[in-house]
């Protein structure tokens, strides 16, 4: 029996490389033959089934299609699986647009899935296996029937291979994305080449609400890790149906702010070392403001009782030597200032001024005291950050003295 089973296995897995080899070339009758080669030995595996509907519509054998199309769907419906329930649906409803059986089966997911689902978190261990743990979308969670059928309407399902970019840091857009199946990796830049990893995402979970909300270009880039799914909503489409139901926007607008914290936190060269999980216990420390550029953030001599991060936009520090005002530095997304004043209890030593519309984080003291407590090491690193931003100030008055002094000034 074992020798049997191994056999199988080893078929099945010789006609899914094949079947998928001759999809990368386009050789969808082939492709098919192979896929349905497995589905005579594995006659419920979706993944197959899906393979098989994809080859059928691909042939223009849209009847084929769409049979095979709708047992998926109803395994998925089955086994819980909500968002590939709804991926596999609106496939359907590209061969046929307007179905009234379509319509209620996606109805009867909220109604058997959706309504007794309570928000799930962002991170989720991938060591998740069994059926009722998989996650479903935080998104649907506080939807009511009739702003969860809005939503689903307007979404198109999409699909990325295993190391395509999804979504670009850098470029314009402002589509969300809800991950149907497989799994994305979130990164930044370092500068340098590298990828800064911020999180990973699985079925259920969302993206690209940054710059929907923001209007500004992406902040991350987004790569799929395995071949994924996705149903897409645009910037336009989701316009118009907030216009009709704000509590959309409540919803996205929450997981927007704890995803700004997060990616914040993750980027900071004082949090960067924790543990995804641990960030995330830190968000309820920090609160979102903005200043208009020309505000004045920090005033030189005041008491500080609170530092800063930088999420967007741009600030000057600056420090007066008599009736001159000595630009002390530049300070972009990701960097974060007033920690001297805070954590040495002396004076602001400079005042800080937005140069940009620029969206900020704040941290106060207490606030601070409570997250060094729970994390030690952060004073540690705080300090050294402290003794740097020292000795850059000295340098730069430093050379401002001498070309005072080179001027013949003194």
């Amino acid at each position: 029996m074992g020798k049997t089973m191994a056999d199988m296995k080893e078929k099945i897995s010789h006609h899914k490389e094949e079947g998928l080899r001759h999809v990368a070339k386009g050789n969808w009758e082939k492709a098919l033959r192979e896929f349905n080669a497995v589905q005579k030995i594995s006659p419920q595996d979706p993944y197959i089934l899906l393979k098989i509907g994809d080859c059928c519509a691909k042939l223009g054998r849209v009847d084929d299609a769409i049979r095979s199309y709708d047992l998926v769907s109803k395994i998925y419906d089955r086994e819980g699986f909500v968002v590939k329930a709804i991926a596999v649906n609106k496939l359907i409803l590209k061969f046929r647009p307007n179905s009234p059986e379509i319509e209620a089966r996606l109805s009867a997911l909220y109604t058997s899935k959706i309504s007794a689902e309570g928000p799930t978190p962002a991170i989720k261990s991938p060591e998740v296996k069994d059926i009722e743990s998989y996650p479903r979308s935080p998104l649907f969670a506080d939807l009511s029937r009739e702003e969860f059928m809005a939503v689903v309407q307007i979404m198109q399902p999409v699909e990325a291979a295993e190391g395509d970019i999804v979504v670009r840091e850098h470029d314009e857009g402002d589509s969300i994305f809800i991950i149907a199946s497989g799994e994305v990796m979130v990164f930044r830049s370092d500068g340098a080449g590298n990828e800064l990893w911020i999180s990973t995402l699985l079925e259920g979970d969302f993206f690209g609400e940054f710059g929907y909300f923001s209007e500004s270009r992406r902040s991350v880039s987004v790569k799929a890790i395995k071949d994924s799914t996705f149903l897409v909503i645009s910037g336009a489409d989701l316009d118009v149906i907030i216009d009709r139901h704000p509590k959309v926007k409540d919803v996205l607008l929450l997981f927007y702010k704890e995803r700004v914290l997060d990616t914040l936190l993750a980027i900071s060269p004082i949090f960067s070392s924790l543990l995804p999980g641990e960030r995330k216990l830190l968000l309820p420390y920090f609160s979102p403001v903005v200043f208009k550029q020309g505000a004045v953030i920090l005033e030189e001599g005041e008491v500080g009782d609170r530092m800063y991060f930088i999420k967007s936009g741009e600030v000057s520090v600056i420090t007066k030597k008599g009736d001159k005002s000595i630009r002390l530095a530049t300070l972009k997304p990701g960097d974060f200032f007033g920690e001297v004043s805070v954590i040495t209890g002396k004076p602001r030593t400079a005042t800080v001024i937005a140069t940009k519309n620029s969206v900020l984080v704040e941290l106060t003291k207490d606030k601070i005291q409570d997250v060094i407590t729970i994390h030690p090491e952060i004073l540690d690193t705080l300090n050294t950050y402290i003794a740097k931003r020292v000795e850059d100030t000295i340098a730069t008055m430093m050379q401002y003295k001498n070309r005072i002094e080179e001027s013949g000034l003194v």
